[in-house]
């Protein structure tokens, strides 16, 4: 099963909220638990802040912040930023993010620096795995086999890290983005095809994905974005891709061929002119390429529970669209 077509396990934020809200209020170490507790500035002109849940753990306060979908990249550091901030209105207060996912090692490891408890699917199902079998049916079952399916993601982690980024490991760079693919998106998307030349045999494609899905978020980027077809090219470069890769994706998409959206998989993202011509791409043409470095796929590998690769994508739809 992809982990894009798992159900994200919270529809709303505050529906993960209230879940968590009330796993506290029936363990012993835990008391004065309250939700959306103002926090006043202790500067006039500084707004307050509100804290997700407020509560007491073995006389302690903790400050916890909750998120429902992935978070990776800026977003961490956007998360850091806000709860430091939270702190300076309780000084005593101990930090905690909590989420029904996982973050990258990488990410977990500078929110663990800032002085932050992580609460992810795993230290939650660990810390109430008394109070969990007592709630919603579905959320037990996902939260007692938290390890489920996450041995696969750890493979694809690993091999990611050992790839060495260059020519020497191009193909096998290329082949385990094939089965990133399809361990994230299929179903609902069809099992990539490999080395796909359009009739003139000019353009060819490192991998194809049909897109048939009738719901979702893959039926909403095939109406809004054409993305009859998911084209794929994986770059394996030491440096940033540049605009000449931009625009051999964008010479594969066409609105009556693959359709009018493309991915490049790339070690280490786009150079200036790479993003001043995917945005130019979007803007006269209504093509849409995403370019996602090895950040952005650990993201998506880690993002089980929390919305899966489909949050993490539409995330960095939207921090394109908001660059125009």
């Amino acid at each position: 099963m992809s982990q894009d077509s798992q159900q994200q396990l919270f529809q709303r934020e505050i529906d993960f909220i209230e879940w968590l809200t009330t796993l506290m209020m029936s363990h012993p170490d835990f008391a004065s638990v309250s939700v959306d507790e103002r926090l006043p500035s202790p500067v006039k002109q500084e707004r307050d802040g509100r804290a997700d849940i407020l509560v007491r753990r073995s006389g302690r306060a903790l400050i916890v912040e909750c998120k429902n979908r992935p978070i990776f990249g800026r977003g961490v550091d956007e998360t850091i930023a806000q709860l430091h901030r939270y702190s300076s209105f309780l000084p005593s207060a101990q930090l905690v993010l909590a989420l029904p996912g996982r973050l990258s090692d990488r990410d977990a490891v500078r929110i663990r620096a800032a002085g932050i408890e992580l609460w992810d699917i795993d230290t939650i199902a660990r810390i109430f795995a008394m109070q969990i079998p007592f709630g919603p049916e579905h959320l037990a079952a996902a939260f007692n086999s938290v390890e489920i399916g996450v041995s696969e993601s750890d493979q694809l982690l690993s091999e990611l890290d050992e790839c060495v980024p260059g020519k020497q490991q191009w193909t096998i760079y290329q082949q385990l983005v094939g089965r990133v693919l399809e361990f994230l998106f299929c179903p609902p998307l069809s099992v990539p095809l490999s080395e796909s030349p359009d009739e003139s045999g000019a353009n060819r494609r490192d991998f194809i994905l049909a897109n048939f899905a009738e719901s979702g978020f893959w039926n909403h980027m095939r109406q809004r974005y054409a993305a009859d077809y998911i084209v794929v090219d994986a770059k394996n470069y030491v440096g940033k891709i540049k605009k000449r890769e931009i625009l051999q994706m964008a010479n594969y998409l066409r609105p009556h061929g693959a359709g009018q959206f493309g991915i490049i998989f790339t070690r280490a993202g786009a150079d200036a002119s790479a993003r001043i011509t995917a945005r130019e791409q979007w803007a006269h043409y209504q093509k849409l390429v995403l370019v996602l470095d090895d950040a952005d796929c650990i993201a998506m590998l880690t993002s089980a529970g929390a919305g899966g690769a489909a949050a993490v994508l539409t995330q960095i739809i939207q921090d394109f669209r908001l660059s125009m």
